[in-house]
């Protein structure tokens, strides 16, 4: 059966946008000071893998959220995955569906053109928060609303005072009830308390990679490299490769030494 002139020029759409983001991958290896790629494989390797692709066995699954206030604990506690989406690449928007308006938002475009690009496996969980219009219509205009779990999350603009304090609990607790429905399984205190040290654990060790940075013993790229993994990584394994590359972080040499 001969393709249809759609269908051939969506093909090559999709294999022109794969070739130009492997492209923005590679010079981000390329750019790194020598030696750096090497030392940075555990969050690169994170960072290349497939955006959608299955986690786990069984019922628990990954858990996309397009939310900074949707706390990644909870994912971990339920033995779940949290995914904070973001674009991560200027190229993927041009694989994003041809009905989308030219202004759209650019994050929400590449998102779409990660979800063509990855058409084999798809998102099944999503938390969205009542941010703005595009994240709102984000599952419509990705057909996200008819095959994914979606949890809207609708939080105060403003965190200060006992009321909005009230609402950001109120909807904490929901998103954790739909957690739970979800993984099928139950956020207990000793799951969440550990989770929490998890955090508490690696919080402590960014502070320390941050200092190095200030210092100029951490190039830039490198250190948006190992922030932008955390969320694509066991919080485990990602502090233990954290631990590993600060370990191993030249010393500084004298005044005046700055990585770009």
């Amino acid at each position: 059966m001969t393709p249809s002139p759609q269908s051939a020029r969506e093909e090559r759409l999709i294999k022109r946008t794969l070739g130009a983001m492997g492209t923005e991958s590679r010079a981000v290896s390329e750019q790194l000071p020598p030696g750096e790629a090497e030392r940075l494989a555990p969050f690169l390797a994170a960072l290349n893998k497939d955006l959608f692709a299955p986690f786990g066995t069984g019922g628990s699954g990954r858990i996309f959220s397009l939310c900074v206030q949707a706390p990644p604990e909870l994912f971990h506690a339920a033995g779940g995955e949290g995914i904070r989406l973001a674009c991560g690449s200027f190229a993927a928007k041009d694989a994003a569906p041809r009905h989308l308006p030219a202004l759209a938002c650019p994050m929400i475009k590449s998102l779409a053109g990660l979800l063509a690009l990855e058409e084999g496996s798809q998102p099944l969980n999503l938390v969205l928060p009542f941010t703005c219009d595009w994240v709102v219509k984000f599952p419509e205009l990705t057909g996200l609303e008819e095959r994914a779990r979606i949890h809207f999350m609708e939080l105060p603009h403003l965190r200060e005072g006992e009321a909005a304090a009230g609402r950001w609990a109120g909807e904490i607790m929901a998103l954790k009830l739909w957690i739970e429905a979800v993984t099928g399984r139950k956020i207990t205190r000793k799951r969440l308390l550990s989770t929490v040290n998890a955090s508490n654990g690696a919080a402590v060790h960014v502070e320390e990679l941050a200092g190095l940075r200030r210092e100029g013993r951490v190039p830039a790229r490198a250190f948006a490299l190992v922030m932008n993994a955390f969320s694509r990584m066991d919080i485990t394994d990602w502090t233990v490769a954290l631990k590993a590359y600060i370990r191993d972080c030249p010393p500084l040499k004298g005044p005046g030494l700055q990585f770009s």
